[in-house]
Parts: C-alpha cells; structure tokens; sequence
C-alpha cells in the first residue's frame, strides 16, 4: 500500500488516496505517489502556504477545519484590544460565538472546503438562535476571518455571505436643548466624558480610552484640539468645544504621567477603582441617573442621545446653511470618522427630515 506523510506545524496527516472526479481513489503505484508529492513541492516553492498545498489530498479536516482558525483569529482580536486598535468588549464579543455555539454548523469545515451553501447553512442556524442583526455582524465577522486567512494562507477566494433582511430602527434623537438637559443633569466633575460624547460625537471606546497626551491646549479655551485616536488606526484631529475645553482645563493637569487618561473616574461608589478609566457598567449608570432626573428614562439610548444627536443636528446645521447633501456627507464623515459615506448619509437624511419638520412647524 503507497501513501504520503506529512508533518504540518508538530501535527502528522497522512494521504492514502488521490480525489479523481469527485471520488477518492488509492494510490496505485508508487510512481503515482511521488507524483503526488511534486506536485505538493511544486506548490509549496510557488509560495502556497503548505497547509493549502496539502489539503486537497487528505481527508481528515481536523488540522484545518474553519473552528482552528477562528480560534487564532479571535487570538488577534483580543491582541488588538490590548494595542487599543478596538475595544475590549469587541474582542470579547467575537470571542464567546463559538461558546455560544453560533459557529456550529461550520467548526469541522475544511476551510478549503467552505463554499456559499455552508454561508446559507449557517445563517439558518443562526436565525433559529438570534435575531437578524445579530446574525448579520456574525456572518460578517466570519467573512472578515475567512478574508484575513486567505491574504495570510494563500487559500481560495473566500464563500460569497448570503444577505439578511434586518428591520429598519428609526432611533429617537433628542433635541439640542433636550441634550443639553441630560448633560446639565450630570455633576460638572464627571461630565467630560459626556461633553466629549455630546459635543463631538465621538465614539463611546475613543472617549473611554483617550490619553491626556492626545490634548492639545491652545493659548485660551477656543483653540484647543483633540487628537481622536479612532479605530483601525484612522486619528482625527478635532477642534475641542469651549464647554469642554473649560472642563479640561479645571479637571485635568498639564502635567501628568505618561499613559493618564483624558477622562476618569473618581465616584468611588460606581467603580470599583476609582481614579481610573471609566467602566462601561459605570457609564451606563450615570447616563440612566441623568436621563430619569430629567424625566426621560428609557426616551433614550447613549448612542442615540450623544453620537447621533451630534451627528443629525450637525448634519441639520450644514443643510440649514445651504450646504449640499453631497458635501454636508462629506463633512459629517470627516468629523464623526466614518469610512462609509452611506453611514454618514444616515445622519444627513436624518438632520433633512428634522428641518423639514421645523419648516412645516414654522409655516
């Protein structure tokens, strides 16, 4: 009997037979082996990864089935985290969907192997677990790590990812004024967080992790800048609103150690380490305590009554003044940093409608 051994990263596969027409047939001979074997070679000195090389000849999918390499790439997630390219409750997030058996029907796949039919195949598991937005940002983060393993293992073009019909969510977005309460109904030693938030539209993480360093005072409160450190390496350089540009300049040293964060805590009873970076449970908690001092609990979510309603009343301002769709899109996307320009044209139908409505009122 003739077959090939192989020793692939401290793991030995073997191969016994050769796939002819959609069927496995054994080596014959052993001129059919050695054959086999310069192939292998031959694709290997090409620079095919030798994972890649080999797998179309053995039949076992342990060593490269798709649930091996999730595991590495939600390796890099959490190392991401730790460099402060993404958050840390992403990395997590990505990290608990095999435990949560969300991966199931694709774990034993060859990911040399994997085509659209195990895409459909998975998205139906899915949507008899979760809700369609989750299924979505699960195939999507699957296609993400299919994508990286092709650019790193030389494997083949990554399966299409079927499409979900996910709801529409209209958010409710506060007024200016409506705004302003909420953060008024904040104590002013805390609320550089939520000004950030409010008056920037900045990112929940970028507000959270932001290093003192990335400030930058000017002669007076006017001319300060912030340099947002957004995900994916992509900074922004903003010019800081005078109301927390003075909550800087009151709360936080010139001089501080390396590594201080912009915005801390220092409410010893919501945090278990006061002085540091604000927890999420912390934010959470303060926002909820404002919102019902002001008689709007559960009106609004964080996002939508910070990042959004900066975004639509930003992108209403801009249409108020005459600027186009075309380039008031442009301008939101500079400011709030997205990479999608369908993302911000969001905010700029959003802040459209809201103008119509005042112009109907005021007729």
């Amino acid at each position: 009997k003739f077959g090939l051994r192989f020793r692939v990263e401290g793991t030995e596969l073997f191969s016994w037979s050769v796939p002819v027409h959609s069927r496995w047939v054994a080596y014959s001979s052993r001129d059919l082996a050695e054959g086999v074997l310069g192939e292998i070679r031959a694709d290997v000195r090409r620079g095919m990864d030798p994972l890649a090389a080999i797998s179309p000849y053995v039949r076992s999918a342990v060593i490269y089935g798709f649930g091996r390499f999730w595991e590495q790439w939600t390796a890099t997630q959490v190392d991401r985290a730790n460099a402060g390219e993404i958050s840390m409750k992403r990395a997590r997030v990505v990290g608990r969907y095999e435990q949560c058996g969300y991966l199931d029907p694709v774990l034993d796949v060859s990911v040399f192997s994997l085509d659209y039919g195990h895409m459909e195949d998975l998205k139906t598991h899915l949507l008899g677990k979760v809700g369609p937005k989750t299924t979505q940002n699960v195939l999507a983060d699957v296609r993400t790590c299919l994508r990286r393993l092709a650019r790193r293992r030389g494997m083949p073009r990554p399966p299409d990812i079927p499409a979900v019909s996910v709801p529409q969510h209209t958010p409710v977005i506060p007024s200016l004024d409506e705004q302003r309460k909420l953060l008024a109904a904040i104590p002013w030693e805390i609320r550089g967080y939520w000004l950030a938030r409010g008056l920037l539209g900045v990112r929940d993480e970028e507000a959270a992790r932001a290093l003192l360093s990335d400030y930058r005072r000017g002669p007076d409160a006017g001319s300060d800048e912030w340099l947002i450190r957004a995900k994916g390496g992509r900074d922004r350089l903003l010019p800081v609103p005078a109301e927390l540009a003075r909550w800087v300049r009151e709360n936080r040293p010139k001089l501080a150690p390396a590594g201080s964060m912009l915005f801390i805590n220092p409410l010893a009873e919501i945090q278990a380490n006061p002085g540091q970076r604000w927890l999420q449970d912390a934010r959470r908690m303060v926002f909820h305590a404002a919102a019902k001092s002001i008689g709007c609990t559960g009106k609004w979510k964080p996002n939508e009554a910070l990042r959004h309603c900066f975004g639509t009343r930003a992108a209403e301002r801009l249409l108020r003044e005459g600027v186009s769709n075309v380039d008031a899109i442009r301008m939101v996307m500079s400011i709030m940093g997205h990479t999608s320009a369908e993302t911000s044209a969001r905010y700029v139908r959003l802040g459209a409608e809201c103008l119509r409505g005042v112009l109907g009122d005021d007729s």
